[in-house]
């Protein structure tokens, strides 16, 4: 599409939608490992409006050697736990996957320890029947 188009769109989107009606958010689960989208179709609206924005200056952008563009989503219609800041602009298409390290809580560790414990007594508690019950046989 091209620029005037997108503009077409994104203003017919942000007129069409009313921002006290409109909500949008992005939860995560506990350790981040899957998040999903939330929202009522005008927050959807506003969203795509967004986002078409960006389409739409992501040339400018590169030709100004810039990377990128501030979506500016700390609005009352943008909850959530995951903030969409910016849109980083690239001219090719790239496949980059990020490797997010997962630092180990106290909790992480105090589950590693418990299952632990849980299996040597299941060990100690096992001998200790075989022992009985060898011993009421012989």
């Amino acid at each position: 599409m091209e620029n005037e188009q997108l503009s077409e769109v994104v203003d017919l989107l942000e007129s069409s939608s009313a921002v006290e009606e409109s909500y949008f958010a992005i939860f995560a689960d506990l350790h981040h490992e899957s998040s999903y989208v939330r929202a009522n179709k005008q927050g959807l609206e506003r969203m795509a409006a967004k986002l078409l924005l960006a389409a739409s200056r992501s040339q400018d952008i590169i030709e100004n050697k810039e990377s990128f563009i501030n979506l500016g989503l700390q609005e009352e219609w943008d909850d959530g736990d995951i903030f969409l800041d910016y849109v980083e602009v690239i001219d090719k298409k790239e496949n980059v996957f990020y490797n997010v390290e997962h630092e180990e809580t106290f909790q992480d560790q105090l589950i590693k320890v418990g299952c632990l414990a849980i299996i040597v007594f299941l060990f100690v508690s096992m001998i200790v029947g075989v022992g009985s019950i060898i011993g009421w046989l012989f």
